[in-house]
């Protein structure tokens, strides 16, 4: 055996739309995690046309730390289903961990997603799936989706429990353009929408996007959308509007504790136009814990009358603090866009990630 052949046996791998690579290698191919695999990338700059954990299966990971970056040009996902037949898509993750590891890319990221437009796609679960950025790593991309459905057809679809974890000091989460936590586009008069979808934003992590919302849909169910912000230091910054409930039938819900900030513009409860309902919790809702931070830009906070504003104490509505969309320069820059919803699907697995 020669020298250089034993020195290859000994390098570990893995296998990324059929090609070979041992870790660090820059490569202009999708990497595409499936049949319950984990995989680590802990060195080097990566390469990569799309990212997708999950490709209609379940239980695959992919841990990014050591300054580690992994560079897409195209869509990640996490967790991508079409709802063939009955199948069920549940616990695929990602985890960002560590000061200069970096998951990005210059378009959009999705948390749990179903995009439904074959016409025999009638049933299917997407549920369970997560992002956790930590200890100083660091997420960037376009437009962020935490439980994603669209639907062309009726029947039984469920995307359920996805959630995001930003924690930890230095940890962030930058959108260039929209944050939604539970969205749903359906032409078909599909059932309920992503429920259950969460943002966790504790220990001085930093989310930022343009637009927040949570509980977003034409005419919808999606219930029990919720983001969670505590600890000092810990925020979500939005530079333009945040609105906790904008979807046909459905619960948004905002809490801010123990020293943990939003900031925005202005402040949407709910909208009167639909039967929706938001929450906006600063301090824990019956607990002890000490109250968060409310910034807004103007002293309005809009409702409808289903909303609930439940205080520990007052609201301060002073000036947003300003704050870079992306981090330092050095670091590739998202494909910058206004935050609107997608007027078609995402693109296909087949679109992004070539198989």
């Amino acid at each position: 055996m020669t020298k250089k052949s034993h020195l290859l046996r000994l390098l570990p791998v893995f296998f990324l739309s059929g090609v070979l690579l041992a870790p660090g290698h820059v490569a202009a191919q999708a990497l595409v995690i499936s049949g319950g695999t984990s995989t680590n990338i802990s060195s080097g700059t990566n390469s990569y046309t799309g990212v997708q954990v999950g490709n209609q299966d379940s239980g695959n990971s992919l841990t990014i730390s050591s300054a580690a970056e992994v560079i897409s040009s195209s869509t990640n996902y996490i967790s991508y289903g079409t709802g063939a037949g009955s199948d069920i898509y549940t616990n695929n993750a990602v985890l960002v961990t560590g000061s200069g590891s970096l998951l990005s890319n210059s378009s959009d990221l999705y948390v749990g997603s179903m995009n439904l437009t074959n016409s025999s796609a009638t049933s299917g679960t997407n549920s369970g799936n997560s992002l956790t950025v930590s200890n100083g790593g660091t997420v960037l991309d376009a437009n962020g989706y935490v439980g994603f459905l669209y639907f062309t057809n009726s029947g039984s679809i469920r995307v359920s429990n996805n959630s995001v974890l930003v924690t930890g000091s230095g940890s962030l989460w930058s959108n260039s353009a929209g944050l939604y936590i539970g969205y749903y586009n359906s032409s078909g008069g599909g059932g309920a929408g992503p429920s259950d979808s969460s943002l966790t934003i504790s220990n001085g992590g930093t989310v930022i996007d343009s637009t927040g919302i949570l509980c977003d849909s034409t005419n919808h169910v999606v219930p029990n959308s919720s983001v969670f912000v505590t600890g000092s230091g810990s925020l979500w910054s939005n530079s333009s509007t945040l609105l906790l409930s904008d979807c046909g039938s459905g619960k948004g819900t905002l809490t801010l504790a123990n020293g943990g900030s939003v900031a925005a513009t202005s402040l949407t409860l709910s909208t009167s136009a639909k039967n929706s309902s938001g929450t906006l919790n600063i301090g824990s809702p019956g607990g002890s814990d000490t109250a968060g931070v409310l910034l807004l830009g103007s002293s309005t906070i809009t409702s409808s009358t289903t909303a609930v504003l439940q205080t520990a104490s007052s609201i301060s509505t002073r000036a947003i603090p300003s704050f870079s969309p992306m981090p330092s320069p050095a670091k590739p820059s998202s494909t910058s866009s206004a935050a609107a919803r997608p007027s078609s699907p995402p693109a296909t697995a087949s679109q992004v990630i070539p198989r």
